[in-house]
């Protein structure tokens, strides 16, 4: 978050404070967040930014080739999400977050069907926010 302390959102909804202890490979999401809450502990209680990101963060963590794929989900200063992946350079705008497993789906069979055998070095951004289309960026 922008201000106050980082914090963990577990996949059963609880926030909890962060600890540099924890080893394990996580989803990282950054950008313009709300602070961790003091009272409420329960992703249900807070507002709907943290539940979205929750909701996305189920979606992403529960396939595997997702997992394996992104490792960062970024809000940006214009409201709307990012993924960044494990590998290449590129940025793949997904927009507000709704109808997220569509729209994965749709980038993975892209994946399969050709992205993958061009160089995704080339593109700086891939945009997932319109319904049956893939839009690339190229790089300058």
């Amino acid at each position: 978050p922008t201000q106050g302390e980082d914090y963990f959102l577990c996949r059963n909804g609880k926030l909890f404070p962060y600890t540099a202890k924890i080893r394990e490979p996580l989803l990282i999401v950054t950008g313009d967040l709300p602070p961790a809450p003091s009272r409420i502990r329960n992703i249900e209680d807070k507002e709907s930014l943290l539940k979205n990101i929750y909701e996305m963060a189920n979606v992403l963590t529960s396939n595997s080739f997702y997992r394996a794929q992104f490792k960062q989900l970024c809000y940006n200063p214009q409201h709307e999400f990012e993924l960044i992946p494990s590998m290449g350079r590129q940025t793949i705008l997904i927009g507000n977050g709704k109808h997220l497993e569509e729209k994965l789906s749709q980038l993975e069979i892209a994946y399969a069907q050709g992205i993958s055998y061009m160089d995704p070095a080339r593109y700086s951004q891939l945009d997932l926010r319109y319904k049956n289309r893939i839009i690339a960026t190229k790089r300058q």
